[in-house]
């Protein structure tokens, strides 16, 4: 069916008077609603023109319905006005649903055809041309079907919007905190972080015998606060100097320290002069150093120490001196805690990563199943 042969616009026009306040409506792209805009004097109404409209009304935002601006107005919007860049359009017939003809312009599909209406090559230029929206066929089963679809895409949104509203929250942040408890819980005399480890940086200029490295891992290959590893590359025509590390070696970066990146090496390879290569000292494991180092014992005096800094740079004086639990005293479970404590963390930060993809994928692909199927 053609839009213009079921649809028709409406709205009534008001005379804006100085000593009123109103209350005007947005429309958010990408199908998610009215926006309701805060209570302004007329004084502050601008030189757009203002409009009532009907409940119950397919509003779209001629200027950004290229972007899926399109909405259902309801009881909720009764009391407010909107400007001439928004269209309500009503339907003719009792053949239309106007819910269902909502989902469908959020749609690839019905999206396509919006821009088509929506000519321009600039996002400003990019304006809803009414006759071109009124002249596009939109397909139209019974009404029946249509409130069918309607109810089955408004289920499918709540389940979205309950995945949202009561998804777990996990920021990797939480896990220095988290680290550090456990640390405290094992009630250790304090020791600095110099009598822990030394500075070991063998540096690689280019040209240099790369002495069995055959990898770069730098700031950008380590996970912040978790110290993973999730790349490198292949060392290749290097320029500038470089530091060697060695497995067992930690790597610290020094550069924008709260980002918390502290890797554990597990080979031979090169890293960034941003990063300082420390070597535990004897009876200091590795791995448990990497813990206290990302934990926020550390993390919070690094931060102390570089905040005022447009480009924090921790200094190693600075990091050596720090006040730590002496993880030499720790029992041998310590690091196993660690260990779990920071997989967990990194488990569920990715089970809420998964959760917030398929929780923004659902109902697109709930409507693109329906209405691509409809020829």
């Amino acid at each position: 069916m053609r839009v213009g042969d079921v649809l028709e616009l409406q709205r009534t026009p008001i005379e804006v008077a100085l000593t009123e306040s109103y209350k005007r409506i947005g429309i958010y792209s990408w199908g998610r609603g009215i926006l309701h805009r805060p209570e302004v004097a007329g004084t502050e109404m601008g030189s757009l023109r203002y409009f009532t409209f009907p409940v119950g009304s397919l509003m779209l935002s001629n200027i950004q319905a290229w972007e899926a601006a399109v909405a259902v107005t309801s009881e909720a919007e009764a009391n407010y006005v909107a400007s001439n860049r928004f269209l309500p359009y009503v339907p003719t017939t009792d053949r239309v649903d106007v819910r269902y003809l909502s989902h469908y312009f959020v749609s690839d599909r019905g999206l396509e055809q919006l821009r088509y209406a929506s000519p321009g090559t600039q996002v400003r230029n990019r304006t809803l041309g009414k006759k071109l929206f009124e002249n596009l066929t939109i397909p139209l089963p019974p009404i029946d079907e249509q409130r069918r679809i309607a109810a089955h895409l408004d289920w499918v949104q709540s389940i979205s919007r309950s995945m949202e509203s009561h998804a777990g929250k996990f920021p990797m942040t939480v896990l220095p905190r988290a680290s550090a408890a456990a640390i405290i819980a094992a009630e250790l005399p304090m020791t600095t972080v110099g009598e822990l480890a030394s500075v070991a940086p063998e540096t690689v200029h280019p040209g240099d015998p790369l002495q069995g490295a055959a990898e770069f891992v730098g700031l950008e290959h380590v996970h912040s606060h978790s110290g993973i590893r999730h790349g490198s590359r292949a060392i290749g025509e290097e320029s500038g100097r470089k530091f060697l590390f060695r497995p067992g070696q930690l790597t610290y970066g020094y550069l924008r320290p709260y980002l918390n990146k502290v890797w554990v090496a597990d080979r031979i390879g090169l890293c960034s002069v941003e990063q300082f290569v420390l070597d535990p000292v004897d009876g200091v494991d590795p791995d448990l150093l990497g813990h206290l180092l990302r934990s926020a014992h550390v993390l919070d005096q690094s931060v102390a120490a570089t905040n005022q800094l447009h480009l924090p740079r921790l200094s190693l004086k600075t990091l050596l001196a720090m006040q730590v639990p002496d993880v030499r005293r720790a029992p041998r479970s310590l690091v196993g805690r660690l260990d779990a404590l920071r997989d967990r963390f990194v488990r569920a930060h990715e089970l809420s990563n998964e959760m917030t993809a398929l929780k923004k994928g659902l109902l697109p692909a709930a409507r693109n199943e329906i209405f691509t199927a409809m020829r």
